[in-house]
């Protein structure tokens, strides 16, 4: 699962993830309002990766969002920042931080990278699930060549 943040009071990034997020099946959008914490913690820790969308550089980041970023960080494999390029943060990237930058106030542009990302992290799941599958198979087989070879 793929788990999306964004500042409580970016009405544009709750739109773009919220729209974003109803395009695919294993993604979830932490809710900001009318939910308990608890709930969606729960939730955040089911996620394999995270993406906190910020679309306007004025809002700040509220203190909830804050907290759901630090919790989601340190369960996932990787964390993806999704920032203005006009937008410095103080949170340094890391093996486990990526930032993805699109063009300031772009509204198109930033559904393009955050459906790339998406689409990525998909591909890279379903690739690691063909893998996983195709070494039971082989671990099958070999089982099963064991079992006749000592049957005999």
């Amino acid at each position: 699962m793929i788990a999306v943040l964004y500042p409580r009071d970016d009405k544009l990034a709750m739109e773009v993830a919220i729209k974003t997020g109803l395009d695919y099946n294993n993604v979830y959008v932490a809710p900001t309002y009318r939910i308990s914490e608890k709930r969606v913690l729960s939730e955040l820790e089911k996620a394999e990766y995270g993406i906190m969308l910020i679309f306007d550089p004025k809002v700040k980041i509220d203190e909830k969002t804050r907290k759901r970023f630090d919790f989601l960080k340190e369960r996932v494999k990787k964390m993806f920042v999704i920032i203005p390029d006009v937008l410095k943060t103080n949170v340094k990237a890391n093996g486990k931080i990526e930032f993805v930058d699109f063009r300031g106030n772009d509204y198109n542009d930033l559904i393009s990278k955050l459906n790339t990302l998406v689409n990525r992290l998909n591909s890279e799941k379903a690739q690691s699930e063909a893998l996983i599958l195709l070494l039971l198979v082989i671990v099958f087989i070999i089982a099963l060549l064991i079992t006749i070879k000592t049957s005999k």
